[in-house]
């Protein structure tokens, strides 16, 4: 394929298949019973010039759904794990988990959070909750538990679909506003 790929910060670069293959390692590791040249084959990528990395994305995701069958169920952990990726680089701009207190006082700023949960963990507190975090716990979720999260559960905007919290963000701050009355003892 030669054609020039469009990056989601609106960099230009040619199409190399090796990141794909990069990519679908990753996705793949671990998963028995799953097959990286099953996924490119069923990939249809479009030959014209200029797609972007998330329409890329997409196909690589639909591509491992198409696999998915009764024998062959785990492509639904390796779309589950793409869907994810594709997440993150969304919510966080890249696949590595920013800061947690950045993420709330980003989401009180546009007007998601509450500003009292500030009022209720001091940023110390918070810098510690946010070393429990297993963001990898993720990547267990099968392409129908992650694709869920994000339409029903995970804050956003309705009309632009624009998502503002990963599921182990969400899931943390649940706890903090469950637990933010107790004493602190």
């Amino acid at each position: 394929m030669n054609t020039t790929v469009k990056k989601r910060d609106g960099r230009l670069e040619p199409f190399i298949i090796d990141k794909i293959n990069q990519v679908l390692v990753w996705a793949t590791e671990g998963i028995k019973d799953v097959n990286i040249s099953d996924i490119v084959a069923e990939a249809n990528f479009p030959s014209r010039n200029l797609i972007s990395s998330s329409e890329i994305h997409e196909i690589l995701i639909q591509a491992a759904l198409n696999r998915l069958s009764v024998a062959e169920p785990n492509y639904q952990y390796v779309a589950g794990r793409l869907q994810n990726f594709a997440l993150r680089k969304k919510v966080w701009g890249s696949i590595n988990p920013p800061q947690f207190l950045e993420v709330i006082k980003n989401n009180i700023e546009r007007g998601i959070y509450d500003p009292n949960i500030l009022k209720s963990y001091t940023d110390s507190e918070i810098h510690k909750l946010d070393g429990w975090i297993k963001h990898d716990r993720d990547m267990l979720f099968p392409y129908s538990g992650i694709k869920h999260l994000c339409e029903k559960y995970l804050l956003q905007n309705r009309k632009t679909k624009e998502i503002y919290e990963s599921p182990q963000h969400m899931y943390m701050l649940c706890a903090m506003v469950s637990f933010a009355n107790y004493p602190k003892e």
